[in-house]
């Protein structure tokens, strides 16, 4: 299969996975169609008439699926907030896919069909997605190679910080022979052997693994972290590590204790760079169990005012631009043993967000925020 049908790219915050339907059967089905079209219509205008009907109707179907085989491209988007699935340029049957990312608990692959071109029978495969409530989504059909379906699943498992569990009519993982992975282990790149030594079923041997201690471990027990991120979430202040290949020190940190179950706990963080020229503001939350980070500003007052933040009661949703922000059910706990309220209003059609908290005498603290990939945040500095 040619390597170019399937394009990742992972940027600040968001996975874009675009995958290309072209394939031999849309070659086959070229002349194929050229035929079974031209003879149908050389009959139509030979008189037959509604006799064929069926023929013209089974050819502009096929000829319809053939142009779309030739043109469309399957195009999921994965951020902190969504994972969207859209097919185009042609429309298809099957309607697009919006997904909230904290409701996706699990990706795997699954073979659900076949098709026989002479003596060759091809099995074609899907990436599915289980939701809370053990609901199934297809995100991606129609592959006909396990390792591009594999590739898919790991790429969005990895960004969403989902671990990988076995799954019932999953495909198992390919175990490599013991000398093979011995021999691969030795010319991987350290990040990628770190990564995988904390995978011991699919890893590198056993004495190839580093066993990390816990006299550095942070004294509260928090959400995991994919090994290959630097974990702000537990830094302490004064920490040292880089933020998009600039070093950068955590100055302040402060921890929301949420009480009413929602999630575990928050914390902002101020970050400044080594050099003072720069400085940045995080909001790292827990969301079912896996952090999540954004960059964020603090609105001034004539901003809160245009949202509409002015009064004791938050605002069920305001317009910012050409979208409409919603606000989220209620988060209420402590900061600094003080008792807040917080809202998130999030929009369908951007991934900005704004994080409105309401602390004693209705005093508003309104930001905005981005989505920021932990994969910025690397050890060092």
């Amino acid at each position: 299969m040619p390597a170019n049908r399937l394009y990742l790219e992972r940027t600040a915050g968001k996975l874009s996975i675009a995958y290309r339907w072209r394939s031999r059967v849309a070659y086959f089905l070229i002349p194929f169609c050229l035929f079974w079209d031209g003879i149908a219509l050389l009959f139509l205008f030979s008189g037959a008439g509604l006799m064929i009907s069926l023929h013209l109707l089974t050819g502009a179907l096929l000829t319809y699926y053939t142009i779309c085989l030739l043109l469309n491209r399957t195009r999921i988007t994965v951020d902190a907030r969504a994972v969207s699935v859209e097919h185009g340029p042609v429309p298809w049957f099957t309607r697009g896919r919006h997904l909230d990312s904290g409701s996706v608990e699990q990706l795997f692959v699954e073979q659900f069909g076949q098709y026989k071109s002479g003596n060759r029978v091809t099995l074609l495969y899907r990436v599915v997605a289980r939701l809370q409530g053990e609901k199934d989504i297809v995100l991606l059909s129609g592959l006909d190679d396990p390792q591009l379906a594999d590739e898919v699943e790991r790429g969005i498992e990895e960004f969403l910080q989902i671990d990988d569990r076995p799954v019932a009519n999953a495909l198992p993982q390919l175990e490599l022979p013991e000398p093979l992975r011995r021999w691969l282990g030795k010319r991987l790149p350290p990040e990628v052997r770190q990564r995988m030594a904390a995978e011991p079923d699919r890893g590198l041997p056993s004495e190839d693994r580093e066993i990390a201690g816990s006299a550095h471990a942070p004294e509260h027990v928090h959400a995991p972290h994919p090994t290959y991120s630097f974990a702000l979430c537990h830094a302490r202040v004064g920490e040292r590590f880089l933020v998009a290949d600039k070093s950068a020190e955590l100055r302040a940190a402060r921890v929301i204790d949420w009480t009413d179950g929602q999630e575990d706990t928050a914390r902002t963080l101020r970050v400044v760079g080594r050099d003072g020229s720069e400085e940045w503001h995080f909001y790292a939350c827990q969301v079912r169990g896996r952090w999540q980070y954004f960059e964020e500003r603090e609105l001034d007052g004539e901003e809160r005012e245009v949202l509409g933040f002015t009064g004791s009661e938050p605002a069920g949703s305001f317009r910012n631009g050409d979208d409409r922000y919603y606000a989220h059910p209620p988060q209420r706990g402590q900061r600094d043993g003080v008792p807040v309220n917080q809202w998130i209003y999030t929009s369908s059609g951007a991934t900005t967000r704004f994080r409105c908290l309401r602390g004693p005498g209705d005093r508003w603290e309104v930001y905005v925020q981005e989505p920021f990939d932990s994969g910025y945040f690397e050890g060092g500095g």
